[in-house]
């Protein structure tokens, strides 16, 4: 199955919040996965307002990256967040990205494969625990799933009901087999792709 990931440079047009929110909005609302692949706080084609890009990808859920590192040139040297590639050395658009407001700092987590997260159990749910999907197992179960689809919604985010997902994420067709009719592993139900238990999607 292809999967698409989409990235937008945020530069110059994206100098007010407005066009930033509804840009992101926009793709969010139709369900389109985005993330702001580059932006700066200053750009010689005008000024991107880094305020409203990390504040409202903050509050939608989506990433973002700064650029960049260090050993920018040709006259776009501002956009080194550290001198001379020290990390020790951060330059003023380099403290704002860490430490600022919806800043790397205040936002970030390791991620739980390379030993962070707070799982705070394994990860088949029974103590609640993290998913293999990153989201964490609904504590309420099936309670929290009205629709069945294995995705519950408790502490104003979404939860994965334990033994109902996929390790790739996608629900378990209800009907099994008689969803899938041409036995690839994968099924149609509720409008959506579902996995067929023990198929080949099931990995």
């Amino acid at each position: 199955m292809l999967r698409t990931l989409i990235s937008i440079h945020m530069y110059g047009v994206y100098d007010t919040a407005a066009e930033v929110q509804d840009y992101l909005n926009a793709f969010v609302g139709n369900g389109l996965p985005i993330v702001v692949g580059e932006f700066g706080d200053q750009h010689s084609d005008g000024n991107p307002d880094e305020d409203a890009i990390m504040a409202t990808a903050q509050s939608l859920g989506i990433g973002y990256i700064g650029w960049s590192w260090s050993g920018n040139g040709s006259g776009v040297e501002y956009l080194d967040m550290v001198n001379g590639f020290d990390p020790n050395s951060l330059t003023s658009w380099g403290d704002r990205f860490f430490n600022g407001s919806n800043g790397i700092a205040a936002t970030s987590k390791t991620a739980t494969v390379y030993g962070g997260g707070d799982d705070g159990g394994g990860d088949d749910g029974s103590t609640g625990g993290t998913a293999p999907n990153g989201y964490p197992y609904c504590v309420n179960g099936s309670v929290s799933d009205p629709d069945g689809d294995g995705w519950g919604w408790e502490n104003s985010r979404s939860c994965v009901v334990p033994g109902r997902l996929a390790p790739n994420g996608y629900s378990y067709c209800a009907n099994g087999s008689a969803s899938d009719p041409d036995g690839d592993g994968w099924g149609w139900e509720n409008s959506r792709s579902c996995v067929v238990r023990g198929g080949a999607a099931d990995r």
